[in-house]
């Protein structure tokens, strides 16, 4: 009940740290750094560690169909929307370089195996959807 309805007016806040570009989280104690992607929403981020090889990629993909995967769970597939396809793209292939990465946890469904999102942006690029906002 103390969830605002879509679309109502919020108060909006200034964040402490204004992240544009990779942000080391070392000072901060934590093994782990957070990486820009854009693509879902402006000012969206993962957050990759590199002990574990695993990536937060957040909203960038769903990991399968419906609000929390719940069919074809671990599958990618486009979250329930976002603002800049082709950025989404470009982050998922830059994402996908991280050295020793295992695994993406995504916020509907997941997680996610590499070779799959990249199977995935494949079968997009030769559908054409890759390049279609």
């Amino acid at each position: 009940m103390k969830t605002p309805l879509p679309h109502s007016k919020f108060e909006s806040f200034r964040p402490d740290l204004d992240i544009n570009r990779e942000f080391d989280l070392k000072p901060y104690g934590v093994e782990a750094t957070v990486l820009p992607t854009g693509g879902h929403t402006p000012g969206h981020l993962a957050v990759y560690v590199p002990s574990t090889g695993e990536l937060l990629a957040i909203d960038l993909l769903a990991g399968g169909l419906g609000i929390g995967g719940i069919a074809f769970h671990g599958r990618p597939a486009w979250p329930p929307f976002h603002e800049d396809k082709a950025q989404v793209f470009a982050s998922l292939r830059t994402l996908l370089k991280l050295p020793g990465l295992r695994k993406l946890h995504v916020c509907h469904g997941g997680p996610l195996q590499p070779d799959a999102v990249s199977q995935w942006i494949a079968k997009m690029d030769r559908s054409g959807a890759a390049s279609v906002n």
